[in-house]
């Protein structure tokens, strides 16, 4: 078994894992320093991510558009892969101590060395570093909030030393973590629940099967309103044309905020912004037509507002853009965005300059 696919079944084997990537040691990093008096040696432990796995979120859709999820934690994953990370220094002495120790590091929310703080800037709450045999470290990233489970490290040293005789799990502890790992998963399972009622406009019942049902129909009703764009910018005569937009032919649906301004193009700009708040998140769906970079405006805009991305989606048709986004709330928002229809016309007047 290659190290990706022992990386995969660690990350594939708990809900909410992200990534796991292999840390190792890098050969010829010992610096030899001579003086006159005397001779000394000093080391400078340096470690490269020799391979890794992400778990992917992309999908295809049946209008054949590609749906890309936009995270900060899969561009901190890629930026990690062949990268270096001296563990000698007071940042990462932690990671150092953990390898010669043989012990593991489970880390939440933390700031404790120079990795985690690095994480945690890219939303990667949980950070865990298993050490193994060949000499160098298991590093395992989650969004979520994860407690500690020994199953899981157990797991960890048993695919990549042979056994997992270097930490003590219980079958009771196995079995707890089990009963842990399972009210997680019905945990975001309800909460994205919560997210879909949030985002489909017409509700029937409030059982689950009836809100799949009704977010089926509210699906076709977006497919036909995306299949009416096409038709109409197919209609088009040329780009120079002057071209007059209303939303009599959307769904009632996707009434929204709705502007037009010229634009270098040829094209009028047409952008729609609607926010729902589900408790101390939001739920922000945005479409726009003939803007430059909308997906990069977008997470600047929201950046700039202080919302913590948990999830986005984003695909195109020809020219019209839509982006489905959920966010959570600053601890201690600005006044400008403390009702849904400020923080609408904050992203909306942010999103014309």
């Amino acid at each position: 078994m290659s190290f990706k696919q022992r990386l995969q079944t660690i990350v594939e084997s708990k809900q909410g894992l992200l990534y796991a990537m292999l840390w190792q040691m890098t050969p010829g990093v010992e610096n030899i320093m001579t003086t006159a008096a005397s001779s000394s040696i000093s080391s400078r432990r340096v470690l490269a991510c020799s391979d890794g796995y992400l778990r992917s979120y992309s999908i295809r859709s049946s209008l054949n558009e590609e749906i890309v999820m936009m995270s900060d934690a899969e561009w901190f994953y890629a930026d990690s892969i062949g990268k270096e990370l001296v563990i000698e220094d007071n940042y990462n002495l932690v990671i150092g101590e953990a390898m010669s120790s043989g012990s593991y590091l489970w880390l939440i929310d933390s700031s404790g060395c120079e990795r985690a703080r690095e994480a945690l800037q890219h939303y990667v709450r949980t950070l865990v570093f298993v050490p193994v045999a060949s000499g160098g470290i298991i590093e395992i990233g989650s969004l979520d909030e994860i407690k500690e489970d020994r199953s899981l490290i157990e797991l960890a040293f048993s695919i990549f030393n042979g056994n997992g005789s270097s930490v003590a799990c219980s079958r009771g502890d196995s079995k707890a973590a089990h009963v842990e790992a399972e009210k997680q998963r019905r945990y975001k399972l309800n909460q994205r629940f919560y997210a879909l009622r949030a985002v489909v406009p017409y509700v029937s019942k409030m059982d689950k099967a009836s809100l799949l049902s009704d977010a089926v129909t509210y699906i076709n009703e977006l497919k036909s309103a995306v299949k009416n764009l096409e038709e109409k910018l197919q209609e088009l005569p040329s780009v120079s044309t002057s071209v007059s937009t209303t939303t009599n032919n959307f769904s009632p649906h996707l009434h929204a905020l709705l502007l037009h301004h010229p634009t270098t193009k040829g094209w009028p700009i047409e952008i729609e912004v609607e926010v729902k708040s589900i408790g101390k998140e939001v739920v922000i769906r945005v479409q726009t037509t003939g803007l430059d970079h909308p997906e990069a405006r977008i997470m600047n805009v929201l950046k700039e507002l202080r919302l913590e991305i948990c999830y986005a989606t984003i695909s195109h048709v020809n020219e019209v853009v839509f982006q489905n986004i959920i966010a959570k709330m600053p601890l201690y928002p600005d006044e400008l965005i403390t009702t849904q229809e400020s923080l609408t016309n904050a992203i909306r007047e942010s999103l014309q300059y």
